[in-house]
């Protein structure tokens, strides 16, 4: 088998596999400063994509902290109110009512509730 034998078996898968990962039509055919110019190319196309992808990323995290910061907000003044009524609630006197047994000459005991004053 000669070299030009070789080179031409091989061009085909080359050229599939160059096509299939890189996007590279007829490699085979390229010199080797054109598929470096191209893998070159290539790489910024990524580097560009990944930047992007990084900045939407750091967008959405911030979209999420804002939310989490409002519910944390919503949720503090949830508390403030609640502490609030509670609070009211208790300054206002709470009448408590005394219960007592008061003994009878039948022997039967009398109860008796009243409100404290």
């Amino acid at each position: 088998m000669t070299r030009q034998d070789l080179v031409d078996l091989l061009s085909p898968v080359m050229d599939k596999y160059a096509e299939q990962e890189y996007g590279i039509k007829n490699a085979s055919k390229l010199s080797i400063e054109e598929l470096e110019e191209k893998q070159e190319s290539k790489e910024a196309i990524d580097e560009k994509i990944s930047s992007e992808q990084r900045a939407q990323q750091m967008v959405y995290v911030l979209q999420k902290e804002k939310q989490e910061a409002e519910r944390k907000r919503v949720e503090a003044e949830g508390i403030a109110q609640a502490q609030k009524i509670i609070s009211n609630t208790t300054k206002k006197p709470i009448k408590a009512h005394k219960t007592y047994i008061q003994p009878s000459k039948d022997s039967k005991a009398q109860l008796y509730t009243c409100p404290s004053r």
